[in-house]
Order: structure tokens, then sequence, then C-alpha cells
């Protein structure tokens, strides 16, 4: 209930979900408003709500199981005294900011609709006692799709469809600005809801007057809606990430939702979920980052129409720092020729045309096809040139069908494409990939993965410069899935693909692996899937193992992260906000569809690269500076540093030498001095000198050390007459772990 401090509050307590779950830290969907169609959009977890100069449309989200999008539209109130006139004026729309809409009614009255977990809280604002006698008495216009209301035994009305769940509203409450209340009525009359007070109430009441019901949905349990699938989630550099996913409000009206969120995974207030797109079934969002500071969402849609149902992929830009929605770009449209599963690269460079690659399967052609959308400083999306033809199905072609592309692409300019081809003859599947330039020209040949007897498919990939990650589902005899993955390089010299050696990542004795997701860092990268425990039938687990960038070998597992029900649309997506130089802060973002129950829900969890810093300092220097470490010295880190600090003199090279804990140093005077195993020569500026390393990702380093310590030339006498003409920095050492 809100603070009464200037009102006489009349609340209605309204439309809420009935057996819905409450928003958790982890789940994505919250409250908040977008821009619409001509005014506002509130978004909730199970509602969306429009806003505008006409009126408010209150659409409830009640799964596949409802034939059509449901509604319930208010039309203008009107305030008054029982059997008197009622208060004039028009509705115009006043202000809308955070989770709040204010339309201004005339007179001084304002009516407020403030978004909340369970629906929407709507008020009206009297300033003075209305003229007359008789009960206060609020009457709103109200049309719907749904059957006419029963009464729901606590002072509120139902409406509600017995197969699909539908619209509730809820008592009526009195507060005045003293903070008294009384209990109101609500009533039903011929296309109208009537909000009543009692007039002994309203007479000795003390003024202004606010008016406050609640809006909410009436959900049923419905196995198989999955109102919220199909997530998936891309990163920026320093800034966080988009998570992107389908809502599900009926069978024929699914919206594509959005939200960014911070480094660590979690929403702020100030990132409300965004509405993507325009109205009708819009599925299967995929999302990607540009350099220029956007992101790009692709998405299929699907539209009946009197000449048969059109088929379209479009595409819409979300600003990296504020949120602001771009255009709504038309890819690809097609009548009655399916256009499904869209994925789309970004490109990650300097230069200032910023491009996408849309990929997309075409059933028309059949086979699947690209195009080079580029991206303005505001966001604004353009295609480049016509969309053309990656491969093509055919009897002797085989049937190109599954696809991936990584989320940021390489600075050379080209984005691989790698496709599963399955023979007609035999039945054999192969996984090869193609490289399509950003700029202009044909894709190049395609180039084939070593040949296996075992099916291989679902392919997933991620990387940037030349070097990428490919996993895939490996299917071997009696269904047995295996998640595989192996590096791959693109050439450019030839416009070819070199591959390293194939990796086995999951437990394969105790489950089977689908479905995986990569996420690529140039030390360390992620590999997610769907897991399947073979001791419990029907159960479903997301899995996650970290590997070795450079050869593919697993590193640490980090094993289960969450489980749920088993579902065809349970799905985990990873993404890293890593750049092409590397360094950056080292986070991931998982997210995962979960089913639970029969309602699908958007999760994620943080996953790091490589944090924290082990370092302990060991003295010992003999006026040659100190030893400082910067970064994470976890293994597969790319932003470990080893400084030197505070060189005197005029050197112009500084030695690092790298020596295991247990070798002995060598002690003069002051100087503790390590023996000379690994060393690298680096320049010295003003006193100061660094080196960069990466970490590799091998189970062997954890808990193992390294003792880092530089020296410098400095002719004339030093600390330690024995060695003349050199100085040494203190002594650090660094271990390493997960």
């Amino acid at each position: 209930m809100r603070t009464p401090s200037l009102a006489f509050l009349f609340l209605l307590a309204g439309l809420v979900p009935m057996g819905a779950a409450g928003g958790e830290d982890a789940r994505y969907e919250g409250v908040g408003l977008a821009p619409g169609s001509g005014g506002q959009l509130g978004i909730g977890p199970h509602y969306q709500v429009h806003f505008d100069a006409a009126g408010v449309r209150f659409e409830p989200a009640l799964g596949r199981g409802a034939p059509t999008l449901q509604f319930v539209r208010f039309g203008e109130p009107r305030v008054g005294r029982d059997g008197q006139g009622a208060l004039g004026g028009s509705r115009s729309l006043r202000a809308a900011s955070g989770e709040r809409v204010e339309y201004d009614l005339g007179g001084g009255r304002i009516e407020r609709w403030q978004l909340e977990e369970r629906g929407v809280a709507f008020s009206y604002l009297v300033p003075e006692r209305p003229a007359g006698s008789g009960d206060l008495v609020v009457r709103l216009p109200l049309a719907t799709s749904l059957p006419d209301p029963v009464p729901d035994g606590a002072g509120g009305l139902r409406f509600v469809s017995p197969d699909f769940g539908g619209v509730s509203v809820g008592a009526v409450t009195g507060i005045d600005s003293l903070g008294r209340t009384q209990l109101g009525e609500l009533r039903w009359t011929e296309g109208e809801l009537e909000l009543r007070l009692a007039a002994d109430f309203v007479d000795t009441a003390s003024y202004p007057l606010l008016v406050d019901p609640l809006v909410g949905p009436i959900l049923t349990p419905s196995t198989g809606s999955f109102d919220e699938v199909r997530a998936d989630v891309a990163g920026f550099q320093f800034t966080g990430f988009l998570a992107v996913w389908q809502r599900v409000f009926s069978a024929d009206s699914i919206g594509i939702r959005a939200r960014r969120l911070g480094l660590d995974g979690v929403p702020s207030l100030s990132s409300p979920v965004l509405a993507l797109g325009s109205a009708g079934a819009a599925e299967n969002p995929r999302v990607a980052s540009l350099g220029g500071g956007h992101y790009g969402v692709v998405w299929q849609e699907r539209v009946p129409g009197a000449f048969g149902t059109s088929y379209r992929i479009r595409m819409q830009s979300v600003n990296v720092d504020s949120g602001a929605l771009g255009n709504v770009l038309t890819v690809a449209s097609a009548t009655d020729d399916v256009l499904d599963d869209p994925a789309v690269a970004g490109e990650w460079s300097e230069n200032p045309l910023f491009r996408f690659l849309v990929v997309w399967r075409d059933g028309g052609l059949p086979g699947i096809r690209y195009a080079r959308v580029q991206s303005g400083p505001t966001g604004t999306l353009s295609l480049v040139g016509a969309p053309a033809v990656l491969a093509t199905s055919g009897a002797l072609s085989g049937t190109y069908g599954q696809f991936a592309v990584p989320r940021r692409s390489t600075s050379s300019g080209h984005v691989p494409v790698v496709v599963r081809r399955t023979l007609l003859v035999g039945s054999t599947a192969s996984i090869q990939v193609a490289a399509v330039s950003l700029g202009s020209g044909p894709a190049s040949a395609f180039t084939s993965l070593p040949s296996s007897t075992a099916d291989r498919r679902f392919p997933a990939l991620d990387g940037n410069g030349l070097d990428f990650v490919l996993s895939y589902e490996h299917q071997l005899s009696g269904g047995r899935t295996n998640i595989a993955a192996r590096t791959m390089r693109f050439q450019p010299a030839n416009q070819t693909f070199a591959f390293g050696a194939e990796q086995f990542l999951t437990d394969f004795s105790i489950s089977d692996g689908r479905l995986p997701a990569v996420a690529y860092r140039p030390g360390k990268s992620f590999v997610g899937w769907v897991q399947t425990n073979l001791f419990v039938p029907g159960t479903n687990s997301f899995a996650l193992r970290s590997l070795n960038s450079a050869n593919c070998a697993p590193c640490q597992n980090l094993g289960t992260i969450a489980s749920g029900d088993t579902s065809a649309d349970s799905r985990i997506q990873v993404a890293s906000t890593s750049t092409a130089t590397g360094v950056d802060n080292e986070m991931g973002l998982v997210v995962m569809s979960r089913i639970d129950g029969g309602d699908g829900e958007i999760w994620g969890q943080s996953v790091s690269f490589g944090t924290g810093s082990n370092v302990t300092p060991l003295g010992g220097g003999c006026g040659g500076g100190s030893t400082d470490v910067q970064g994470s010295t976890a293994i597969g880190s790319t932003t470990l540093r080893i400084l030197l600090n505070g060189s005197p003199g005029n050197q112009t090279v500084a030695l690092l030498n790298l020596s295991q804990p247990t070798s002995l140093p060598i002690t003069c005077g002051p100087c503790v001095i390590q023996p000379l195993e690994i060393y690298f020569a680096k320049p010295v500026v003003l006193g100061r000198a660094n080196l960069s390393l990466t970490v590799p990702c091998m189970p062997g380093l954890d808990g193992t050390a390294i003792d880092a310590q530089w020296a410098t030339y400095t002719p004339g006498p030093g600390a330690c007459s024995a060695i003349a003409d050199w100085a040494f920095s203190s002594r650090s050492r660094i271990q390493f772990d997960f």
C-alpha cells in the first residue's frame, strides 16, 4: 500500500498473476517502461500494458494455450457522486518515467499507472470533495476479449476463460490523507467497471482524494507453454551484456525481449526490459555486438495474410550505453517460403563502416542465405547489397541445415560460417566452414572438418582475430552424444581454415550432452551444454567447462550450474566481453532458458575467465626498483602484467627473470638475486618496464608458482661488489590458480 501523505486513497486491488513465480535477482524479466507505438509500453513478468493518448490496454501473457492475444482495455474514467453528473475533462498523457505513467484528467485530477510484479496499480487523484451527495463512483468503460466477469469471493472480479486464464480485478479500498481506510465495492454494469466508496466516508474524508486500482493476469498451469524461452547473449568491452529471448503471450502473439546487464550479469534499475520489433509471431532471437557501440538483434517472424503466410527475417539495434532502440530492418521476406533460424555476427575493428553479417535458412531455396547489414553512428541499420546464397540443398549437393557464426568476428573483415551438410545417399553428415567477407564478393569455398564416421551436429562457434573455438555434438552408435571442441584458424591467404585436434568435454560414462554454446577468449574459453543424466531419466542440467583456447584441451570442469525439466526448448548460451586485443575484465555470462513445471524463464549467472591475484612480495631488491604484478593470476588469464617500477638512472633495457621457487637465490649484501632461468628483455621508459603474459589454461598449473625479478645494467659500483654494474628489483612470487 502506498503512503497516503497528501491524498484520500481509493484502492482497487486489481489484476494480479495467480500461480506465477515471483521475481528473483537471477531472473531477467522484471518491470519497466519501454518506448511503444504512439506512447509507452509497460512490461511485467507476466503481462504487458500499452499506454497512449486514447487509453490503456492490458495484455496478460497466458502462453500458447490461449489461441489469440487476450486484452482488457480501459476507456476514459468518469468520477462523480452517485446520481450526479460526472466530473468533466479529457485524458491526456502527462508524464512517463521509471515504472509510472500519468494522465492529466483536467481540473487537477491525475490518473496514475504504477507497474508492479503482480500487475499494474492505477490511481485517481481528486483534489476536492465532489459536489452533490451519495457514493463516490469511478466509472471505467472496459472492452475485453475475455468472458464477462464473475465475482472472486473477495470483493473483486475475474475475467477468465477456464481453458487458458485471464484477468482479475481486486477489491476496492479507500484511504484519506490522514490514513483512514474504508472498504469499497466493485461492480460490473453494462460494459463498465464501477468503483464505489460509501457516501458517509466521502463526506468525512480529508482531501485531496486518490483512487488507486491494481491490474494483473490470472495464469493457469499449462504444461508445454514455455512462455519465456530461446535466450541468447552477447557482451561488449568494459560495459556488460545484452540478453535477448522470446516472450509468448498466446499462440499467435510472440514478442522479442531484451535487457542490458552489468558485468556481473545483474540488471540495473536504469536498464528496464526492452520490447523489440512489432506485434505478431516473432521468434528465435540472436544477438551480436559491434565495435561501434551497438548490439544487433535478429529474429524470425510469421504473419498470416489473405494470400498466404509471410515470413521475415528482421533486425534492430540496441545502444550499448543507453539501451536506445534503432530502426527495425527487414533483412529478407517471402510468402509461403519459410525463413527461419537467423544468426548474426558483428565486426570488431576500428573501421568506421561497422557491419553485421546475418545468416538464415531459406525453405524456398532451399538452403542457407546471408546478408550484410551496416550500422550507422546512431545504430541505424541498412542493407549492403542484396542477400546472397551461401549453400543450396539438392539431390547431389545434400541438405544444408544447422549452422553457426561467431558473435563477434575478426579484424580480418571475414566471418566464418559453419554448416552441417547431410548427403541423401547413406545419410552421412559432415561439418564445413566458409568465409564471408563483410565488404563484398561471394563467400569462399567450403573447408571440411576432418572426416569421421560419427555424426557431428548442432555446431557452435566463437572467436576473434583469426582464431576460433568450434564445438558440436559428437554422436556415436546407440544415439549417445558427447560434446566435442577443436580450434579453428582462418588463413586469409587462401581463404581456408585449419582445424586442431578434437577434444571431448563431457563425462561420457554418466551423461549425454547436447546443444553446445561457446564463449571465446585468447587464453581460456568456455563451452556450455544441456546435459542429460543417464541414471536419472527425464532430468536435464546445464553444464559448463573451461578449455585451453590454444588447443581446446579441457581445463576445470565447472559442473552442473542449474537443472530443470526435460524440454526441447531448454537452452544455454555463453558470452564474453573480450576484445580483439584480449585486454579487459575477463568476465563472461551464462544465460539459460529454464523450463520448470511447464513455465519457461530466463536466468543468468556470471562466470570469470580469470580473476583475483595471488602475489606475495619477497623483497631482496638492491637499487633496481620494485617488481609489481597486475591483473589476474588465474590459469587462462590474458591480463597478467609483471611491471618494473622505480628503476634509477638512464637504463634503456631491463631483464625480467622468471624462476622456480625451489631455485636457490644468490645473496650478496642486501641483494637476493634469482638465478637466470627464463628471462625477457624489455625497454625501460622513465624507470618503468612491463611484460604481458597469457597464462595457459592447463590444470597442472593450479597451485604452482614462479618468482619474478628485474635486473638493469647500471655501470659503476653497486650494492653488491661481486656483481658490479647491475641493480636488482625486489622479487614477487606469483601463484597460479583457477
